[in-house]
This record gives C-alpha cells, structure tokens and sequence, in this order.
C-alpha cells in the first residue's frame, strides 16, 4: 500500500542522535508511512546507520549524497523521492510524538494543504512550548498570518505539508546554492504563497533539542559563522523578495520578518562574548542583510507614525547595549535624520 506520509530526515554526522529519531517514528504502525533519510555525505557513521535501519524496516529507505551539499538541497533531495500524499519533516537530533500521525490523519482526508501541529523547544536548562488553538486559513491569510508574526516558527517541522504543493514549491524556488541556514523559511514561505487551506491542530507532535554552543568554540570562529549565517539569509530574504513581487505580494510583507531575522542575529551575537570591534563588523553586516534603513523607509512610506525621535528609539530597541549602540546610532543618525526631513518635504 503507498504510504499517507513521507517522513523525511536530512542527514549529517548524527550518529549518536540519529536512533532516537528513527525509534520515535518506526514504533508507528496504524496507517502505511514511509522514512527517508538523505546522508549528507556524513563523516561519522551516520550512513552505515542509516544502512542498518533500511535493513530492519522495509518502510525506511536511504539516499546520499556523493559531497556535502548543505540542509536545504538535503531535505529537497527527500522531497522529490516522497512517494506520500504528504511530507513530515524531522531533524536527526529531534524525535517525535507518532501519535500525530493519527491526530493528522481526518485532515489529510479532507485535502488540507498544510497541517501545523505543536512543538515543544528542549534547551539545556529548560522547555518552551510553542502552542496554538485549533484554527482554519484559507488563501492569502496564511501567507498574511506568517509574515505579520501572527503566526510564529516558519520552519518546515512541525507541519505535515501536501508533497505536492512542496514539490510546486522547489520548482519554483529552483536553487542550487550551499544554505544551512535559514533555508526553511525560504521553502516554507514560498510554500505559503501557493497554499490555499491551512490548519492547526493541538497535539504535541515535535520534540526539538537544542543543543548548548561549544564553549571551546573562539571568538574568530563565532564570529566567521554568524557571518556566514548572516550572508545566506541575505540571500534568502532576496529570493523570497523576488518571488513575492512576481506572485503579486509586495517585498515589503516581509519588513517584520526582516526585524525579526535581525533580532535573532543580535541575540546570538550577544551570547558569543566577541569583543566590541567584532560586533561593530556583524552589526554592519546585520544592518546590509536586513536592509534595516529600507525597511524604515518603507515603513515611513507606508504611513507608520515614525519620525526622527521614533527612529533613534527604534534603533535602540534592535541595537546591543554600552559603546556599540553608542557608535552605530552616531553613525547613520545623519542619514536618517536626512531622510526624515526629506519625506516630511512631501507631507505638507
């Protein structure tokens, strides 16, 4: 019988997590899935693993991929081998409530594009749920639900999502570029723009660990990886400007998104201890990423209530406090302040 669901895992050097995911999944047995897991050309035992499992199960195969090609070209590699109705994708570290798969079941039957269910976030030192009430959208307020905040968490997990809808999607997108960060939201997103029904449901369905930071991790390495993780959603938040303006959404939806995305990046730069010289460079890339002083623009443009005095305030608020915040609000108050000034030309 054809599987209801593809399970896919993208795969690289999870060894030690991997049976704890697979176990979770495997000890369903009330509607026909299948696992796929997709080894990114591993360097640990993760594809002789992978091997052992397909061995032990006929429901599970496993694909790899001849040189590291990164999360995004990873998971798709599983997308187009699904044979399912729909896709439910899992992180090797992460492990899940099968139950869900039953939970889902009466909404896959009445043709759902995409089912969201709930999570819960495992830190070292405590739990965060992430919750919703039972909810129907249909058409653009699913994409509108998303990139106002609305609605958070705009990864691929914890979503059982129509394969073929995804596969719409990748073809689309059609990207050949190395991206392990980020890449979620550009699918997702993209998803979003061409479904027309979506629902949640109030289950606990995914189980995502988060593991601490290496603390044997230097300041050089910290900051070269955030800057790569800056560079490739700079890239992202291109293709998905790209393909919004092309489906008839203006880039602009995108601004709380962008705030966001800088937000998250600020954090991380807050808790890797670099050095005030350090943080001043991925500021600066942070700023080029989200194009921040466009997004204010657009934002003046768009008749929000903002003026000189908002706009430091503003610029408080996603700024790190003590000397940085000091010295890049110096910097680009001229430039900000010259705008204002410039639209405020046009208001009287």
């Amino acid at each position: 019988m054809a599987p209801i669901i593809s399970v896919i895992i993208p795969l690289y050097n999870k060894e030690q997590d991997l049976p704890r995911c697979i176990e979770s999944i495997l000890s369903y047995t009330r509607h026909p899935i299948e696992i796929i897991i997709i080894d990114d050309d591993s360097t640990d035992k993760s594809w002789n693993l992978a091997q052992t499992y397909c061995q032990q199960d006929p429901r599970v195969r496993a694909l790899k991929h001849q040189y590291n090609k990164g999360t995004y070209a990873t998971r798709e590699t599983g997308i187009r081998a699904a044979s399912g109705q729909y896709i439910f994708c899992v992180d090797p570290d992460d492990w899940i409530n099968n139950k869900s798969f039953d939970a889902a079941i009466p909404y896959i039957k009445k043709n759902i594009d995409i089912i969201v269910t709930e999570c819960v976030f495992l830190y070292p030192y405590h739990k965060k749920y992430y919750k919703h009430e039972d909810q129907f959208l249909k058409n653009e307020e699913i994409l509108n639900a998303y990139t106002s905040l609305r609605i958070e968490l705009w990864n691929m997990i914890p979503k059982f999502i129509k394969t073929e809808l995804a596969l719409h999607a990748l073809n689309e997108l059609n990207i050949n570029k190395y991206l392990t960060m980020s890449e979620d939201l550009l699918l997702f997103l993209t998803i979003c723009i061409f479904a027309k029904t979506w629902c949640s449901i109030k289950i606990k369905a995914y189980y995502y660990w988060i593991k601490g930071e290496d603390s044997a991790t230097t300041g050089k390495k910290k900051m070269d990886k955030i800057l790569q993780y800056i560079e490739q959603t700079k890239y992202i938040l291109c293709c998905l400007e790209e393909i919004f303006e092309k489906y008839g959404h203006p880039a602009d939806q995108l601004i709380p998104i962008k705030m966001a995305l800088f937000n998250f990046y600020r954090n991380q730069m807050e808790t890797s201890e670099l050095d005030d010289k350090s943080q001043t460079i991925i500021i600066k890339h942070m700023f080029d990423c989200v194009g921040i002083l466009n997004a204010y623009k657009s934002m003046l443009t768009y008749g929000v209530n903002t003026d000189f005095t908002s706009s430091i305030r503003m610029l408080n608020q996603l700024l790190p406090a003590g000397s940085i915040r000091r010295k890049i609000i110096k910097t680009i108050t001229k430039k900000i302040w010259s705008f204002c000034r410039f639209l405020n030309s046009f208001k009287n």
